[in-house]
């Protein structure tokens, strides 16, 4: 082997060696970083027309804050603030009174109701003297839960921007350990209800209005000046010209979408921006400027135009693009179906005769694979629905799909909108599918089917009432209903709308469920379908309130049950008292019940009088004596025995003893003699 392939084989192995090795990092650029971002968030027929660094200046200000938070309290405070959320105002006697407490004879009962208010003025829920008591604003807020307000204390921290008070959601957007901090700032005049609006969405510990957490007061501690690097990029559509902006964060290499949107809704310091870019390239000489007048080339028109015939075909596969566009060309049409054997999106056409729309309802159910297949018709009929709609829903909801319909409340109370046979099957499909779901919707007369792959949302809308009316294979004549395909924005919206009105359905349902369950099923309570509804953030407001009546249905229940169980224990412990002994075991297994119990009442809030009762059947359990097998005191041989009988039998010489009367039926050794008195000799 000659020198110089030597050469060649020893730089192989060590270019080798350094493209192998694991602690050689690939670091990109920061271009390509941002490009890789940026284009992962534009469309086809955007182009980045530049961008510039910015460092977003705003203010850390520190508080210490006075908030109320919801505190339980106990059943008796419970009905007083009760009585005077509906009553207004009261006095001591009439609230005895409405509660069947004997206050001016009975003191004790006079001293619970009056240290049941005590505490709550104390917690600054109620106000007055004896003779006239309310409820105050802060107390109101807190008595329509069955809670009192619990004040605390602590520091907090917001991020303002002076120029954007309106804007809350700054703390949310910036990586925090990337925060240069600068010298301390002077305090900065907010008023209370500003600092709540900020604090709301950044110290939810402090303010949180949804879950009563109440900000009473705020006084400022110190603030610092800072600031945050981050790129403002300009995005360009060639379809109308229209620019917006894109915020970079290239600590986190994500888009920061809230301060893009917020650059875009204001005009002045967005332009103010894009004038700093422009002068900024055109300083560098990274750019050349041209007049609006100057007319495109043909290579640009063309290179455009393809841009956009690009995403048109994109938009067109995953249903964006909109009916009618005027791009939607047979060639277009052409590219489509050339990719019809394509299962990662959904191709549907823009308009829709009967038939056709008849032949595309066998395609979502049998062909399309969707997730959920949403039928909005304002009618059903038991011919379309049992004949036809029936069967394609109960073999979709076999597979694991998820089905949705609904139908019209009646305008009229004359008129049925859902006919008595197809009224007993969507029952029956409601008691045996989880992953079907009905509802009545206030009165509509739009038709609707919503189909959801994925991601993918699709509406199709017009006249074609899909749960009343079918095309057979057999029909000659059909009426002349259409249906068209939406914009995807609005599939979007209507989806959401429709996703919002059942699970207000659902919630009541499930308010009704509960309101009507024993205690044990109460406290094992599920609702699937309720749960699907769970997923969307949108409607956590809707569900919200169901969840405060369940756990306060629960509690309820547990408290009632909790009762049941120590009432048990204390019969149970009251019988071993009066007989004067208990077993071990059986002294055991009451103590592991009581154990059981006193965890369960530190989850709950008891009355005083309950625990006390408690407390003394424990007492007198402790108090009991507990039989043993082996007693010293009654252990006895079989010898000592027959000697204490022979002693007894000598001390009983020369006494007279009457033998136990018996029936002439049951004398001894089947003797007939009459019962003598026997005298005993030696």
């Amino acid at each position: 082997m000659t020198s110089k392939l030597k050469n060649k084989i020893k730089q192989f192995n060590s270019k080798k060696d350094i493209l192998n090795s694991k602690n050689t990092p690939i670091v990109e650029s920061f271009d390509v970083r941002l490009a890789n971002v940026i284009n992962s968030n534009k469309k086809i027929s955007e182009r980045i027309i530049g961008y510039i660094p910015y460092d977003l200046q705003f203010t850390m200000c520190k508080f210490i804050g006075k908030s109320n938070k919801p505190a339980q309290i106990t059943p008796l405070e419970k009905a007083v603030v009760g009585i005077l959320l509906l009553d207004e105002n009261s006095t001591f006697n009439e609230i005895g009174n409405i509660l069947g407490l004997d206050v001016q004879h009975d003191n004790a009962e006079k001293k619970l109701l009056h240290d049941a208010i005590e505490n709550m003025r104390n917690f600054g829920a109620l106000e007055g003297d004896e003779s006239y008591l309310c409820l105050t604003p802060k107390g109101r807020i807190f008595a329509e839960k069955g809670e009192r307000p619990d004040t605390y204390s602590g520091t907090f921290e917001i991020f303002i921007d002076e120029k954007r008070l309106s804007f809350p959601h700054l703390k949310d957007c910036l990586k925090t350990d990337k925060i240069s901090k600068l010298d301390k700032s002077e305090e900065i005049n907010l008023s209370i209800e500003q600092i709540k609006s900020i604090a709301e969405v950044q110290a939810t510990n402090m303010h949180f209005p949804k879950s009563r957490y109440i900000l009473e007061s705020a006084e400022w501690e110190v603030g610092y000046n800072a600031n945050y690097k981050i790129y403002v990029c300009f995005i360009q559509s060639i379809r109308d010209n229209s620019i917006r902006t894109i915020v970079y964060d290239d600590y986190t290499q994500l888009i920061i979408s809230e301060l893009s949107d917020l650059i875009d809704s204001e005009a002045e310091w967005k332009n103010n921006l894009l004038e700093q870019c422009i002068t900024l390239d055109c300083e560098n000489k990274s750019v050349e400027v041209v007049e609006n007048t100057i007319t495109k080339s043909e290579e640009q028109e063309a290179a455009e135009h393809s841009l956009l015939l690009q995403e048109d075909e994109q938009l067109y596969e995953t249903e964006q693009l909109p009916a009618g566009n005027p791009l939607n060309s047979a060639e277009t049409t052409k590219t489509n179906l050339s990719n019809a054997n394509s299962k990662s999106k959904l191709r549907k056409k823009a308009l829709y005769d009967s038939i056709a729309f008849e032949a595309e309802i066998q395609n979502i159910f049998k062909v399309d694979e969707p997730d959920e297949i949403w039928l909005l018709s304002p009618w059903i009929k038991n011919h379309a629905f049992i004949s036809s709609r029936g069967p394609l829903i109960e073999k979709f909801l076999q597979n694991g799909g998820k089905i949705f319909i609904s139908y019209s409340h009646p305008e009229k109370n004359d008129i049925i909108m859902v006919d008595d046979e197809a009224a007993s099957r969507i029952e029956q499909l409601d008691k045996q599918y989880q992953n079907f779901f009905y509802a009545e919707l206030p009165n509509f007369h739009t038709k609707n089917v919503i189909e959801i792959r994925g991601e993918q949302c699709i509406l199709f809308t017009g006249s074609f009432n899909v749960l009343s009316f079918y095309i057979s294979e057999n029909q000659t004549q059909v009426r002349r209903e259409e249906m068209a395909l939406a914009h995807y924005q609005v599939a979007n919206k209507k989806y959401n709308e429709f996703l919002k009105e059942f699970s207000e359905v659902y919630t009541n349902r499930a308010k009704k469920e509960i309101l009507n369950i024993t205690d044990n099923e109460i406290l094992s309570y599920k609702n699937e379908r309720l749960n699907y509804f769970r997923r969307f953030d949108s409607l956590k407001e809707v569900i919200l309130p169901f969840d405060d009546l369940l756990d306060e249905k629960r509690l309820e229940a547990e408290m009632k049950l909790l009762r049941i169980q120590i009432k048990n224990i204390q019969t149970e412990i009251n019988k071993y008292v009066n007989s004067g002994s208990i077993s071990f075991s059986k002294k055991h297994s009451i103590e592991n019940d009581i154990k059981q119990v006193e965890m369960r009442i530190a989850e709950v809030i008891f009355d005083s009088i309950t625990i006390s009762e408690f407390e003394q059947a424990k007492n007198s359990l402790n108090n009991i004596m507990v039989k043993n097998i082996f007693d010293g005191n009654k252990f006895r041989t079989e010898k000592t025995s027959i000697k204490q009988n022979n002693n007894n039998n000598n001390n009983n010489n020369n006494k007279i003893v009457a033998s136990k009367p018996y029936k002439n039926e049951e004398l001894p050794h089947s003797s007939n003699k009459p019962l003598i008195l026997k005298k005993k000799t030696k």
